[in-house]
């Protein structure tokens, strides 16, 4: 289970560093109330995928 955890968080935290760097500095600078609200929903999904045991990493990348 740990495990299992500990990969699903290391690939969504890639996954959103990954996305991070191809927004770039100036598109992040010009966060919209969408951009917000996108962050807010990915970071939810990947933070339930974390503890539930029926989400395979599968799910995580999907939802990146």
């Amino acid at each position: 289970m740990l495990l299992s955890i500990t990969i699903k968080l290391i690939v969504g935290l890639i996954g959103i560093v990954i996305i991070t760097r191809v927004l770039g500095k100036k598109e992040m600078s010009q966060v919209t109330p969408f951009d917000f609200v996108y962050a807010l929903i990915l970071g939810g999904i990947i933070e339930e995928s974390l503890y539930d045991e029926k989400t395979s990493i599968w799910f995580v990348l999907y939802a990146l």
